[in-house]
């Protein structure tokens, strides 16, 4: 038996079980009163039909007792009595299966560890449902002898047809069990299965996928209005539940209730007014406890009062989810005071439960951007207003006995109770809200803005935050993998269409570029490759990264631009025009045309001489980038005005088809 994990609770009980004269890895065989008084569970014995794991054991997350409970009565037919001998039998067999998948370390393909506690209970009491169906049913092949002396087999003598109906109605069962079960069956620890080789259930399911940009800003939109009226509808929440009587001091539930709503549609906060309109629309309970959507102060109800301040919730956990892409079981069991200050940071103090194995969860710290901190103040305000005295950040329903909140339906709420104007759930735009789309959505902005592809990134962090933050969200190893996945595969796309305008690009790199293409576009025809091939076209662009709108510098890491102070280091704030590095994509040539109709336009008019020759210089600048530009300003009048007393050194670095040109016409 090996330990599997670092969880020190059920570590030590693994010991206590191996301290006994019983091999577990027997347990199967011997006889049912040798081991039917192990402890499977602290304070429960291997006989026992109901087991319950200890809270100690379990995350935080973990510790409902529905998901920490074992019944394995349920895994009886229904014509089946508990004090029948078949029953018996079946159960101890179910019991045995359950121990072995506890304590036992095997090897297939690969080293199978004992389970995590919850993860036991979740597959024992999928392991019982299966049961209950193979025991259901009548067409068994004839019995084999079995090394267990309770009963007959469960699964192993199943018709073919019987089996593959268990394994239609069971696929999660045979997604988590049967790996280890053909491994137990390999290595001799039972015989109650088919095979060594039945094949595990695989899922076709859709990869996780960020929000497109535009999805992205409307929750953020959504979350941030909503923080900005959270204190009014505080405040709102606090007067109006004081209200206890009517006018004439009666106590009546619907009299009350009554006085309550009369007085909502005169309530004025800081930003809440009657006819304040909101820039979304909003579904709360109305009169009657109806939904009804809101796109404006005031709504009708007390409930209507609250169902907003629990959107402020969901919203302040949107912007925490946004600002530290978090995991969602990290932030559902932060603590009410989870802030603390470092240096000139602000942290957010958690545990993480993806890296460790220890129920408790592993610190972690993440630094936060100011509204991102203002997030959690607002959170514990509102814990504040409902008088909720629990150790965690997030309000619960108040029949939930872990006090821990359904994050994940929240957010899912979230994105059907809040519309655009035009009455489109935010759900609706690029598909269901969850929480680990945010995470998701964060890797992939943050691999294209290390790209400089895409600056969302800095309305969500802040631009004082973005170092600090972006520092913590890449400490954490499997994040920092996506995003840099996402960062090569967006070096990839703008590869390719590098590649396939090149021959419209302007700058002093593109004639170097198209010569490498050319060659190399030979090489993969020789090769038959396409001109997508990642091979090729690293040779062709081995560095590129963008320094502008449109503009990219190709030098690699022990190259020299321009702009460089030393090897390797780059200044793309001094990119310049001239640098052979430098690439201009064909989009970015109507924006030179432009910038020189500007200059023309000005130089036009009586300027200093001061002026003059700054504009010149940017004349010049805009021509150098694309040999093609010049030629629709060689008949403007304004052009030539502009540049005939230009000083010729300014030609120098032009392409020579553009500095002829301009010798011609201006001498």
């Amino acid at each position: 038996m090996s330990r599997g994990s670092v969880n020190p609770i059920l570590n030590a009980h693994r010991d206590e079980l191996t301290q006994n004269s019983i091999r577990l890895d027997l347990v199967w065989s011997l006889p049912w009163d040798d081991v039917c008084n192990l402890p499977v569970m602290p304070g429960f014995a291997l006989s026992d039909d109901i087991v319950e794991v200890p809270v100690e054991m379990v995350p935080p997350a973990k510790t409902r007792l529905s998901l920490r409970q074992i019944d394995f009565t349920k895994a009886l037919p229904q014509n089946w009595s508990r004090s029948e001998h078949r029953s018996e039998m079946a159960l101890r067999r179910l019991k045995r299966i359950a121990l072995l998948d506890l304590t036992q370390t095997v090897k297939s393909n690969r080293k199978m560890s004992p389970p995590q506690a919850h993860t036991w209970v979740a597959r024992t009491r999928l392991l019982v449902r299966a049961a209950k169906m193979a025991l259901h049913f009548d067409t068994q092949e004839p019995n084999a002898v079995s090394t267990c002396p309770d009963g007959v087999s469960i699964f192993k003598h199943l018709s073919p047809a019987a089996f593959q109906d268990l394994r239609k109605a069971n696929p999660n069962f045979f997604q988590m069990n049967t790996s280890r079960l053909n491994a137990f069956l390999m290595m001799g620890l039972f015989d109650d299965w088919p095979a060594e080789d039945v094949s595990p259930k695989r899922f076709k399911s859709q990869a996780i996928q960020p929000f497109n940009d535009s999805a992205f800003s409307q929750v953020l939109r959504a979350s941030f209005f909503l923080a900005s009226i959270q204190h009014d509808l505080e405040s709102c929440y606090a007067e109006i539940s004081s209200i206890t009587e009517d006018d004439q001091g009666r106590y009546g539930q619907d009299l009350v209730r009554r006085v309550r709503n009369e007085a909502i549609q005169s309530w004025r906060g800081d930003i809440l007014e009657p006819g304040f309109s909101f820039p979304f629309e909003l579904g709360v309970p109305g009169e009657a406890r109806t939904s009804k959507f809101f796109s404006g102060w005031p709504v009708e109800t007390l409930d209507g009062v609250k169902s907003l301040l629990l959107l402020c919730q969901c919203a302040n956990a949107q912007i925490l989810l946004s600002a530290t892409a978090g995991r969602v079981s990290e932030l559902k069991v932060l603590s009410k005071e989870p802030l603390k200050r470092s240096d000139d940071d602000t942290i957010l103090v958690g545990y993480t439960f993806k890296e460790t194995d220890t129920p408790a969860g592993e610190q972690r710290h993440w630094a936060l951007p100011d509204h991102a901190v203002a997030a959690v103040k607002r959170q514990q305000s509102l814990l504040r207003t409902f008088g909720k005295t629990g150790p965690y950040l997030w309000w619960s329903k108040e029949n939930n006995t872990t006090e821990i909140s359904g994050m994940e339906q929240s957010v899912a709420l979230f994105g059907s109770r809040v519309r655009t104007l035009n009455g489109v759930a935010l759900g609706e735009l690029d598909g269901k809200l969850t929480t680990h789309r945010f995470r998701k959505t964060l890797s992939r902005l943050v691999g294209l803005a290390l790209e400089g592809a895409n600056n969302i990134l800095f309305d969500v962090l802040g631009h004082t935050d973005m170092d600090v933050t972006l520092g913590y969200m890449l400490s954490d190893a499997e994040f920092q993998a996506d995003a840099e996945k996402v960062r090569q595969e967006h070096k990839h796309l703008l590869r390719v269409r590098i590649v396939n305008e090149i021959d419209e690009c302007g700058g002093p790199s593109a004639p170097r570029i198209r010569v490498a293409r050319d060659e190399l576009r030979a090489r993969g025809i020789r090769e038959d490759l396409g001109d997508d091939d990642p091979e090729l076209l690293l040779a062709v662009l081995p560095n590129i990264q963008q320094v502008g709108p449109e503009r990219y510098c190709t030098a690699g890491d022990m190259e020299n631009g321009l702009c460089s102070k030393f090897t390797g280091q780059r200044d793309v704030g001094a990119c310049n025009s001239s640098c052979i590095f430098r690439l201009e994509m064909a989009a970015s040539r109507q924006d030179r045309k432009e910038a020189i109709r500007n200059a023309l336009q000005l130089l036009s008019g009586d300027v200093g001489r001061g002026i003059r020759v700054y504009f010149q210089s940017q004349i010049i600048g805009n021509l150098s980038v694309f040999e093609s530009t010049i030629d629709e300003f060689l008949d403007d009048k304004r052009f030539k005005d502009a540049l005939f007393d230009c000083e010729k050194r300014l030609f120098a670095p032009l392409p020579p088809s553009t500095r002829e040109k301009l010798a011609q016409l201006v001498g």
